[in-house]
């Protein structure tokens, strides 16, 4: 029985709760109780995981005015990538997207909304 769907750990969190370095290992250890794996890297973007693959989804570059936010962002992102069926590595790098963009403005309702990430990936 898994854990859960989808597990979602920053990487400094990940390593300290695993007592690992290995990413690539803990992502696997994650993997054996859940299907799909994010693991934020702040400003080098993700990695996005299931049993299939592991990928690494680059961030996107920008300025950061604040970062508030930016992890539920993501989270956002991620969960509309799941429930919209996208495939692996555009759900991280849509989840990528959306934690970004919110770090291009102030304050905690800065996640934009989905027109306004589509335009920002273009």
């Amino acid at each position: 029985m898994d854990l859960a769907d989808v597990i979602k750990l920053s990487e400094s969190a990940a390593k300290n709760i695993f007592k690992e370095k290995d990413i690539n290992k803990i992502i696997k250890k994650l993997l054996n109780n859940t299907e799909i794996v994010a693991i934020t890297l702040g400003k080098e973007g993700c990695y996005i995981a299931n049993k299939d693959e592991i990928i690494k989804c680059p961030a996107y570059k920008v300025e950061c005015l604040d970062s508030t936010g930016a992890g539920d962002a993501f989270m956002g992102g991620l969960s509309y990538g799941i429930l919209k069926n996208m495939k692996l590595k555009e759900i991280g790098m849509f989840a990528n997207a959306c934690g970004a963009y919110c770090c291009t403005k102030l304050g905690t309702r800065s996640s934009g909304k989905l027109d306004e990430i589509k335009n920002f990936i273009k």
